[in-house]
């Protein structure tokens, strides 16, 4: 409102005075800008960074090699940025990874009849003996039991 007052009839100021209005109003507008427009921005940026690698992760969720280093070099983005990303979500990259992977695995387990080595190394898991430890940490049975309760159930 200020403002419009001040376009539609303008004080009768100096040159100098002018100017000196001219550049409070800019120090004004740049104040509610950065103040109400700009922090969306960055917010936004984070939140479409953030589904770019999270889609990423999904597609490239088999491949045993896929770590924070490729992701971060996959969007041209530091491993040190990276990890801040995940950190504001309360993890870390590999934990998301982990944990997607293991949920992959615990459904196949149920659904499939393929041995659950073959299973855990199509979902990027080096070998049996890892998987079984993080899929006994997540869902307390070591994945032969998950698959048996789940047979009897």
């Amino acid at each position: 409102r200020m403002l419009r007052d001040l376009v539609s009839s303008p004080p009768e100021l100096s040159a100098a005075g002018g100017v000196r209005l001219a550049d409070e109003v800019a120090e004004l507008v740049t104040t509610v800008a950065g103040e109400h427009l700009l922090p969306a921005t960055p917010v936004r940026a984070t939140d479409d960074l953030l589904r770019r690698i999270d889609t990423y992760i999904l597609e490239h969720l088999a491949d045993p090699d896929l770590g924070p280093a490729r992701i971060a070099a996959a969007h041209f983005v530091s491993t040190r940025h990276l990890h801040r990303l995940f950190a504001h979500r309360g993890g870390t990259v590999t934990q998301q990874i982990q944990r997607l992977r293991l949920e992959r695995c615990r459904r196949e387990l149920h659904a499939d009849t393929r041995s659950i080595t073959d299973v855990s190394r199509q979902w990027g898991f080096p070998d049996l003996a890892t998987f079984s430890r993080a899929f006994r940490a997540a869902y307390g049975l070591s994945p032969s039991e998950w698959r048996t309760s789940r047979s009897r159930g």
